[in-house]
């Protein structure tokens, strides 16, 4: 890896990790992996299925998290 390539991974690294978000988004990750990932595929899923169809997964999930 010559020194050009060096510079760019180390301002990049720099760049992303003073973004707001993703460092949030990485010390959430961080502290809590089964819970953040849930999130994220909750939000995902809110967008993707009609209303109906989010609020039978959603019950499906908390009766399985109930048992």
């Amino acid at each position: 890896m010559d020194q050009k390539e060096k510079i760019k991974k180390a301002i990049n690294n720099v760049v992303k990790n003073s973004n707001f978000y993703y460092s949030k988004a990485k010390k959430s990750r961080i502290k809590d992996r089964k819970n953040h990932d849930q999130n994220k595929k909750l939000k995902l899923l809110r967008k993707n299925l009609s209303k109906d169809n989010f609020n039978q997964y959603v019950e499906a999930l908390y009766k399985d998290d109930n048992k």
